[in-house]
């Protein structure tokens, strides 16, 4: 049906992954007997061919299933490599309607700049790759009317203080400059939490677009990506978490999102399946 080729096992597992465990089209990565911890790489090159759509593939911890002519495969997070997998395939995998995910920008704004900045290129790039599918794009922008009078009432402005908390209106509540926002998509001003859900629109503007997936980038993300993502979990909705779509770079979130929350994945991953999901539109 297909052949898979593992990387031999006396090379160093950490030397020989290229992604990070993620999959995508036509390659993906797995842990040798023996290795843990990280995943090698190996290659699935194969075509369906005469396997139907629904033909799904089980080996160790890969799960793979046909679309669009080719194989697309999910991987356990690391170290559940050494187990069989007996999960369904996320519905993060088998997208085929972009009406059922959302992108969720967090807090782009001048406030955090030294960890935006640094994400803002991969960050633009996937919106528009967003709106070539049709997925639709939300924007979170955190602030709070008066913090001088708010550290009573606030935890969180009490927690850092009125200096250190963001002023709606000021110039450091206001999103990027160079970031991308089109005129007609929605901007959550309303929040003042860590929680983009928490007292904001942003829950009845996804159930009213039937969405399942969330797609999750922007800043901060050990703050407010990781517990935006935390509180949409809970709310039943599968979550695609960018890796390096947040900021700044934090590998226990990440290994964290990946073990009990989402599926991680890179800006280029993701752009891949928006792309394809944008190409299945224009047929």
């Amino acid at each position: 049906m297909y052949m898979i080729d593992y990387v031999p096992e006396q090379e160093p597992c950490n030397t020989l992954c290229q992604n990070g465990g993620q999959c995508f089209l036509s390659s993906f990565c797995i842990c040798p007997k023996g290795f843990s911890g990280r995943y090698c790489e190996v290659s699935l090159n194969e075509q369906c061919g005469s396997f139907s759509s629904m033909t799904r593939i089980e080996i160790d911890c890969i799960l793979c299933v046909c679309y669009n002519g080719l194989f697309i495969c999910d991987i356990q997070p690391i170290g559940l490599c050494h187990r069989k997998s007996n999960v369904a395939l996320p519905r993060s995998l088998r997208i085929t309607r972009a009406l059922h995910i959302i992108q969720s920008l967090i807090d782009m704004q001048n406030a955090f700049t030294r960890a935006a900045n640094p994400i803002l290129k991969n960050v633009n790039a996937t919106i528009t790759s967003a709106r070539r599918a049709g997925v639709p794009v939300i924007f979170s922008q955190h602030g709070h009317p008066d913090p001088e009078n708010e550290v009573k009432t606030s935890v969180i402005v009490n927690w850092w203080g009125a200096s250190g908390s963001i002023k709606k209106g000021s110039f450091d509540a206001q999103l990027l400059p160079n970031l991308d926002v089109a005129p007609d998509e929605v901007i959550l001003d309303e929040k003042t939490t860590y929680d983009a859900f928490y007292k904001t629109r942003l829950k009845s503007l996804l159930d009213k677009e039937n969405v399942d997936t969330v797609i999750i980038s922007g800043v901060l993300t050990q703050f407010c990506c990781e517990t935006t993502t935390r509180s949409a979990f809970v709310q039943n909705y599968d979550i695609i978490f960018l890796s390096d779509g947040t900021g700044p770079p934090y590998k226990p979130t990440l290994d964290t999102i990946a073990h009990g929350f989402g599926k991680v994945i890179t800006c280029a991953q993701m752009r891949e399946r928006l792309d394809e999901i944008a190409k299945d539109r224009n047929k």
